[in-house]
């Protein structure tokens, strides 16, 4: 990150200029998570899948 960068966050830029560098340089990011089961099927104490 440049210090023009850190400046226009911190406080140097406009609401719109903060703006205009989120919408472009804003990413979304999958990450496939599934719940799993935890100890065995006899284990009382265990979590079953889901």
């Amino acid at each position: 990150m440049n210090l023009s960068v850190i400046g226009l966050l911190l406080g140097d830029g406009t609401d719109a200029d903060r703006c205009a560098y989120i919408r472009k340089n804003l990413i979304t990011v999958y990450h496939p998570v599934r719940t799993a089961e935890a100890g065995s099927e006899s284990d009382a104490d265990g979590c079953d899948v889901l």
